[in-house]
């Protein structure tokens, strides 16, 4: 084979492989966080549901044995998230604002109560550039 035929096969072969990469880009973003109760101890098991406001769809997940939760995968969009877990009162936040390539930490605290009760909380999500954190305010 020619040097000039290893230089074509190869810059082929360069084509091909970044087209696969470049087609695996997907625009998605995660939202993470803790579920505490009021005296700051993490929850376990704690029903998580994202929902994305336009399209209304659903990723329902539960905290693991730390208390975190994680639904990845998501694409951009608004999103509200709701808490449930037994002998507490349902929590929601609204307003998440998730952005391509990033995630959003929303830490949700419950309180003590009865499933009628909720705890309702508008929040406004905002990247913090310097230090990779989402802030909820």
């Amino acid at each position: 084979m020619s040097q000039k035929s290893a230089r074509l096969l190869a810059t082929i072969g360069f084509a091909i492989a970044n087209a696969a990469v470049c087609s695996a880009q997907v625009e998605q973003g995660t939202i993470t966080g803790s579920v505490s109760d009021q005296s700051d101890a993490l929850v376990a098991g704690a029903q998580v549901t994202v929902r994305n406001v336009r399209t209304g769809v659903k990723a329902v997940t539960r905290t693991n044995t730390d208390g975190y939760y994680s639904a990845p995968y998501l694409p951009s969009g608004e999103y509200e998230i709701a808490v449930e877990n037994s002998g507490f009162k349902k929590a929601s936040v609204a307003g998440v604002n998730l952005t391509v390539g990033l995630t959003a930490t929303i830490n949700v605290k419950l309180e003590v109560g009865t499933v009628q009760g909720e705890v309702r909380v508008a929040r406004s999500a905002t990247w913090w550039a310097a230090g990779g954190l989402w802030s909820c305010r």
